[in-house]
């Protein structure tokens, strides 16, 4: 007769065969879960990965900043990488402003305040003049360095 296995054999040969088995490492075209949180230099949150849980994403879909996902390229689940990234939101454009009367911005509107421009565009008010108003079409985070703090869920095959 033979001897049946004991419960504690399969679950040791299973543990020892998941551990031998070599993790995926993080390259285009691979899925990734990924939690993150990104901050300017004065600490403040500009951007993170939903409380429920990591994002997912394909490597090289374009979902992610480029550069975030250059950073996570050879790493594999459960590491954790800071990576910096200047003008993640583009550079600042001087380009990007317009002089426009300031009797045709309207009533109560102040520095800081967006506007919704024709073609869908927000445009936030830089300066308001008595002959001119300066509205700057440039996204907020412009020109600024943000650090993500990033930590790899998991890494896989992405499913058809």
């Amino acid at each position: 007769m033979h001897a049946r296995p004991r419960l504690s054999s399969i679950v040791l040969a299973s543990v020892l065969a998941l551990a031998c088995t070599p993790q995926p490492t993080i390259d285009r075209g691979l899925e990734v879960d990924l939690e993150y949180v990104g901050k300017l230099e004065d600490g403040s949150v500009v951007d993170a990965s939903p409380e429920g849980g990591p994002i997912t994403f394909v490597v090289g879909r374009g979902k992610m900043y480029p550069a975030v996902e250059k950073a996570l390229i050879g790493m594999k689940r459960g590491e954790t990488r800071t990576i910096e990234i200047e003008n993640a939101y583009g550079e600042y454009d001087p380009k990007k402003t317009g002089r426009f009367p300031s009797e045709s911005i309207g009533e109560g509107v102040k520095v800081g305040d967006y506007l919704d421009m024709v073609n869908g565009i927000p445009a936030r008010i830089k300066e308001i003049g008595p002959e001119a108003t300066i509205i700057d079409l440039n996204h907020p985070l412009a020109g600024k360095t943000v650090t993500f703090d990033v930590k790899v869920v998991d890494v896989r095959q992405p499913k058809p």
